[in-house]
């Protein structure tokens, strides 16, 4: 049965081709669709494996291992046909439908053989006769219906729906995959299998699978919370899987460390109330497994555990509902907001933090700023593994160490050199120490050889406290007491001390590493208070670094362009060049930043605010708001630098996720749109998201001394790049009178008028015949 198998990992990869980057409802459907058919060939492939090898026995237990994991995915799938039916999406919920029946009429096949074979091939035919005719209409598409009578369009704007996220299509994916892991312990409690065994391992080790998938795609989305969440849930269905796979203990006792398991559950307890400010309902659902790991603690297969996944399982099912229909249309949900609401009335104190970019998701630069809270989590995790001295602690400390490794990995590319190091370096290290707890592991073998990667990570870990001495104070402790405790662990191997110093010491870091996941997590989802990190004992001044508000900063530096987009992405303004002059920047998603720049007063400085954007890509997601004539034109005139002057009427601006920023962009009625082309403004608004922008005068063309010093006195950096070259331009059109046929070109750039009102003719002629003109009009 290896065909499954790879089929099931085949699924995954075509999930990316299906429309993974899109931001449509119907491509979100599509993805989950792939990704739960993926699921079910990956599990009954590895499950025909285990049987064929004789790991799984007889048919009695085969039909133990299939059924509870086909019973929730039929779930899944029923739950996608209905909310494809609903939204109008015939082939996808047809192909949901018969995938659910066919499982379902195989779960009736186990228990009598006579029941279902014929009805489960049926079902099947009917998804095979699907996927071909839209095989079929990919790649030989149905005629076009000549003299088609021409719809007239105009500049109209859909209402914005608050409840859509399609920027996280995968979410859904990692919740589905919680029906199924909860699904095999509601399975055990409702007496669909007789015994938990090996034979459902796969179940849960896909789930866990699945959901490291949706971990990464969240930090891509820029989704903290949902990353977090799925980072946890990931290990704890890896957990749950090694019990199952070792087999229940003579003794009845838990088989995952108690220690573990309990601080697990502080974790998720954490998780739950950042996720009640944001969301009751998904506070109460992450609530759910910090109420699991306690029982898990207690234990690993007894009426109580089963009964709390159980209701995780009625609750999956609920959330999967919310998040593929509820979140897709126009129904409104107040998701609690009355219950945070009156505590922030109560508590004025507290202010959230808005999302960041949460709007584009195509960001070339793959943003995982914060990636850091997982790798503190997954640090505190590992501190504890090492109190209990058994195989499962070994085997959680090696996995804690991967998860500390990938989001040093992750942090990598914001540009946070030294946390991302030392994250690799901690994941590196829980790794070989827990194999040299493996080979000591039942022995009293202690000697030098042992010794000898201890006394390699202590060097590493001196160089490491040094360094983050001009980081933080809560750095500066992690590192101290992981120096503390290799020396502890060294002296332990060498049999001069004795076990209890490590477990002491290891504690001591796990609470520090806790302190740390709470300020990080909390700091990221809070705006204020903050949480403190501690000044850093030696300052960077000291050390005579040059700080971007001391210097401008060269463009032809990759460093230099990360600093600057650093400083934006917390809200800084920054002077960055363009086509024709430099201007000052900042972030759309910092509406103070934007009426900072609105307030400052410079010589022959542009009055307007305008919105800068890199690629036509961003704007995907309100393509479907524009007049098409308008897209159209866009589309034309690309990848030339245009600025297209825009109606403020309708939400378009709210669909971006600047319904903040709306006083400040543009005049009252209008707002220009910049399409950049430059290679320097582009990188850096793929690293932040849509920047509001406000152009400085001629003389600024060539910043000097004197005019740098004039402007750090208002800004917090500047990124210098080459002279403008004469010839180049940003050509604005008005777009604001399109509807009647008619366009204005304000200002002559690189594409000149008479090529800008050539292509709005063509355009015109090819709507006005009929014509699809998306692909017919270019430069």
């Amino acid at each position: 049965m290896e065909e499954e198998e790879i089929v099931g990992f085949l699924t995954i990869s075509m999930t990316r081709i299906t429309g993974y980057q899109k931001n449509s409802t119907k491509e979100s459907m599509i993805v989950t669709f792939c990704m739960t058919v993926s699921s079910l060939w990956c599990n009954s492939g590895i499950i025909n494996l285990l049987t064929e090898y004789k790991v799984v026995k007889n048919t009695e237990a085969f039909q133990n291992a299939m059924l509870p994991g086909l019973i929730a995915i039929s779930i899944a799938f029923f739950i996608i046909g209905g909310v494809g039916t609903f939204q109008n999406q015939g082939p996808l919920s047809l192909m949901a439908f018969a995938l659910s029946l066919a499982n379902f009429h195989l779960t009736g096949f186990f228990e009598n053989r006579k029941l279902g074979a014929s009805a489960t091939a049926c079902n099947f035919m009917i998804v095979s006769a699907i996927s071909l005719y839209l095989v079929a209409i990919r790649f030989f598409p149905l005629p076009a219906q000549k003299n088609a009578p021409l719809v007239k369009k105009s500049i109209t704007f859909k209402r914005l729906n608050k409840n859509r996220q399609v920027n996280n299509p995968l979410i859904v994916t990692g919740i589905i995959a919680n029906i199924i892991s909860s699904g095999v312990y509601f399975g055990r409690l409702v007496g669909i299998t007789n015994i938990l065994f090996v034979g459902h391992v796969p179940w849960l080790w896909t789930s866990g699978l699945y959901q490291l998938i949706v971990f990464f795609t969240s930090f891509w989305a820029q989704d903290v919370l949902y990353a977090s969440f799925f980072s946890f849930t990931a290990i704890l269905n890896f957990s749950e899987g090694y019990c199952l796979l070792i087999g229940p203990q003579p003794s009845n006792e838990s088989i995952l460390p108690f220690p573990f398991m309990i601080v697990f559950a502080f974790i998720f307890l954490v998780l739950a109330c950042m996720m009640f400010l944001r969301n009751v309902f998904d506070g109460i659902y992450t609530l759910l497994f910090a109420i699991c790991c306690a029982m898990v603690s207690y234990n690993v297969s007894g009426i109580t555990h089963n009964a709390v996944h159980t209701v995780i399982f009625a609750a999956s099912i609920l959330n999967t509902c919310e998040k593929l229909y509820i979140s897709n249309t126009d129904v409104k949900i107040s998701y609690g907001q009355w219950v945070t609401e009156k505590i922030f009335f109560r508590f004025r104190f507290i202010k959230l933090r808005q999302r960041n970019g949460n709007h584009f998701a195509h960001l070339s630069c793959f943003k995982n700023h914060k990636a850091d809270i997982t790798g503190h989590a997954f640090n505190t995790l590992a501190a504890f593994c090492i109190i209990t001295e058994n195989h499962a602690g070994i085997i959680l400390l090696i996995v804690t160490g991967c998860m500390v490794h990938i989001s040093g990995l992750l942090s990598v590319s914001n540009g946070k050199t030294l946390e991302s190091f030392a994250f690799i370096f901690h994941g590196i290290m829980w790794v070989v120490w827990a194999l040299i707890r493996y080979k000591a592991f039942g022995s009293d073998i202690r000697n030098f050889n042992m010794a000898m990667p201890v006394i390699c990570f202590l060097m590493v870990n001196s160089l490491v406290t040094i360094s983050v001495l001009v980081l933080n104070k809560a750095w500066f402790f992690i590192s101290l007491t992981l120096q503390i405790l290799l020396i502890v662990f060294l002296l332990n191997t060498l049999n001069i001390l004795s076990v209890k110093y490590i477990i002491a010491f290891s504690i001591l870091f796990g609470v520090v590493c806790f302190y740390c996941f709470l300020t990080a997590l909390f700091n990221a989802i809070v705006e204020k208070p903050q949480l403190p990190w501690g000044e850093p004992f030696i300052k960077r001044n000291t050390l005579q670094h040059t700080s971007p508000k001391e210097y401008p900063q060269p463009a032809n530096k990759v460093t230099s362009i990360m600093k600057i987009a650093e400083i934006i992405n917390e809200g800084g303004l920054c002077v960055i060049p363009t086509e024709t002059t430099n201007v000052i920047a900042a972030s759309c998603y910092f509406p103070d930043s934007v009426k900072q720049i609105s307030q400052l007063n410079l010589k022959n400085m542009d009055n307007e605010i305008s919105l800068c954007i890199s690629d036509l890509v961003q704007m995907q997601a309100v393509k479907y708001l524009f007049n098409g004539m308008i897209w159209y034109l866009i589309e034309a005139l690309s990848p030339n630098p245009i600025g297209l002057i825009l109606p403020k009427q309708g939400c378009w601006l709210d669909c971006l996720g600047l319904q903040n920023d709306l006083s400040y962009l543009g005049t009252c009625h209008t707002v220009t749109l910049y399409v950049s082309d430059r290679q320097v403004t582009n990188q850096v608004i793929d690293m932040v998201g849509p920047l509001a922008i406000r152009f400085l005068g001629k003389e600024c063309q060539e910043l000097c001394g004197q005019s740098c010093a004039r402007l750090l006195t208002q800004v917090d950096g500047i990124l210098l790049d080459a002279p403008f070259k004469e010839d180049s331009g940003i050509t604005v059109v008005d777009c604001t009178q399109i509807d009647k046929g008619l366009i204005d070109v304000k200002i002559v750039g690189s594409v000149s008028k008479i090529q800008v009102m050539d292509i709005f003719n063509a355009i015109t002629a090819g709507q006005a015949n009929g014509m699809d003109t998306e692909n017919s009009v270019y430069m």
